[in-house]
């Protein structure tokens, strides 16, 4: 019963994260990750529709199924990486910086490899608001070469660790976190300046 009861909790998160642009990871020890999209017109303002505009910036928000967790999170570098398909399925170059998302995604083991930022996860994801309180993230068009019109597919892994007091590095591998893969439409139209 219990497991039915969280099935279909899962579930409904899942298909109104379809329909409000949002990606969700799936759970991994009780932890996963929302990604959102804010208009970069319009500050403050989540995105609601799917597709997110390309020049929409992001961010995630963390979640977890047991009430809450402290997490630690490592930059860009070594915590996110970014994968784009166009819509003629071919991958879509990256940008400097896009190049930089993930560039030591396998170097990341401990506290010691980069500087970590706290974030916790609170509850689970409710579409009506509430936990974004996670790192914001530039747009699509800033970490890929987004020539053409069209929708593409924003692909993004997290990691990230579960916090630990400890400083016995064996200690942090352990809670070392990996999401997987949330995917994103994001449509860039014909009339962009970019």
């Amino acid at each position: 019963m219990k497991n039915r009861l969280i099935l279909t909790l899962l579930t409904g998160c899942i298909l109104s994260a379809d329909a409000l642009a949002v990606g969700l990871s799936n759970t991994n020890s009780g932890i996963y990750v929302a990604v959102m999209a804010r208009r970069a017109s319009e500050p403050g303002v989540i995105v609601y529709g799917d597709p997110i505009r390309f020049d929409d910036g992001l961010f995630w928000c963390p979640f977890c199924t047991a009430g809450s967790a402290m997490l630690s999170y490592p930059s860009p570098s070594y915590g996110v990486k970014v994968k784009m398909i166009g819509a003629d399925g071919v991958e879509v170059p990256k940008t400097r910086l896009g190049k930089t998302f993930g560039s030591k995604w396998d170097r990341l083991h401990s506290y010691k490899d980069d500087h970590l930022r706290p974030v916790e996860a609170q509850g689970h994801y409710d579409a009506r608001g509430g936990g974004y309180g996670g790192p914001f993230l530039p747009s699509p068009v800033d970490l890929f070469e987004m020539k053409k019109p069209g929708t593409y597919t924003l692909e993004m892994e997290i990691q990230l660790f579960r916090y630990t007091a400890s400083l016995d590095l064996g200690a942090w591998k352990t809670n070392l976190v990996h999401l997987s893969a949330i995917r994103l439409n994001v449509e860039k139209p014909p009339d962009a300046k970019k």
